[in-house]
């Protein structure tokens, strides 16, 4: 229908009405195709950060463990039972080892085929290291009291090391030397001048890595706490990837040696923080 002006003269439709719901209607549709464009967009940055963050995780993971010349034997140890003629493990060791699993799993590696979880006593030949083991690469859990390998492994490597770690003639008690404060660490349960209370305890661990130092293309990494508290807080502090992105950093001639402060709740294995002395 057409209008008629005040003079007289005919002219077209009256759009002017309908000009604003037009523009509406175009604004919104393009807020909304905006908005779905955008969603998967997001997504998929967001996909590609985190599967960049767990490529870089698992690069550190191979690095630290020496998972590039070969698969991984973890060695955790064992206490003889004498009334049961068999073998107990340690809860501590236990826990660490499955937290070390989970990293080199996370890292795409396959437990049987990339690594392999053993005893001490399986590393053993009549009572001493086999020293075949040597060859591989490995990861030794607890103390050198506790740990055969792990003894064996300390003496192997230089003895100037910032942190190192042996049994004690006397007390038969594992001591973490720190040398560049030229003193041992004591948890709380050694230091004579602490009294323990709950929200004060603490034991230490050693993290000591070794590329290509004892045997070529061959990776020896220790775990060891003054107590099993320690050797469970360096597993955890391992968990962290900006924890081994800083061990790493801290390579120096293919060796890390740190030690690491754990503290613990009521239970020795209630973990609470772990952090680098």
């Amino acid at each position: 229908m057409e209008s008629q002006s005040a003079h007289g003269t005919q002219t077209g439709p009256d759009l002017t009405k309908a000009q604003p719901m037009s523009g509406f209607f175009e604004s919104l549709s393009s807020d909304v195709v905006t908005g779905i464009l955008a969603l998967p967009a997001g997504y998929y940055a967001r996909a590609g950060v985190d599967k960049l963050r767990d490529r870089l995780r698992a690069r550190d993971v191979i690095n630290l463990f020496g998972l590039r010349t070969g698969p991984v034997t973890i060695v955790h140890s064992v206490i003889y039972d004498d009334r049961r003629n068999a073998y107990n493990f340690p809860s501590s060791d236990s826990r660490a080892s499955r937290i070390i699993a989970q990293l080199l799993d996370n890292a795409n590696r396959q437990e049987g085929r990339d690594f392999s979880i053993v005893p001490e006593s399986e590393v053993l030949i009549g009572g001493q290291v086999d020293p075949r083991i040597w060859q591989k690469n490995l990861v030794l859990l607890c103390g050198p009291k506790r740990n055969a390998a792990v003894a064996e492994a300390l003496d192997k490597l230089p003895h100037d090391l910032s942190y190192t770690m042996s049994v004690d003639p006397i007390s038969d008690r594992n001591i973490l030397s720190d040398r560049r404060r030229n003193h041992p660490l004591r948890s709380s349960l050694e230091d004579p001048e602490l009294e323990a209370t709950v929200t004060d305890r603490y034991d230490f661990g050693l993290i000591l890595s070794a590329k290509d130092v004892i045997h070529p293309d061959a990776t020896v990494t220790i775990l060891a706490g003054i107590h099993g508290t320690g050797t469970l807080g360096c597993a955890i502090f391992l968990s962290e990837a900006r924890n081994i992105r800083e061990l790493l950093r801290r390579r120096r001639s293919g060796i890390i040696s740190e030690a690491v402060r754990v503290d613990y709740g009521e239970h020795t294995e209630s973990i609470i923080g772990v952090k680098l002395v």
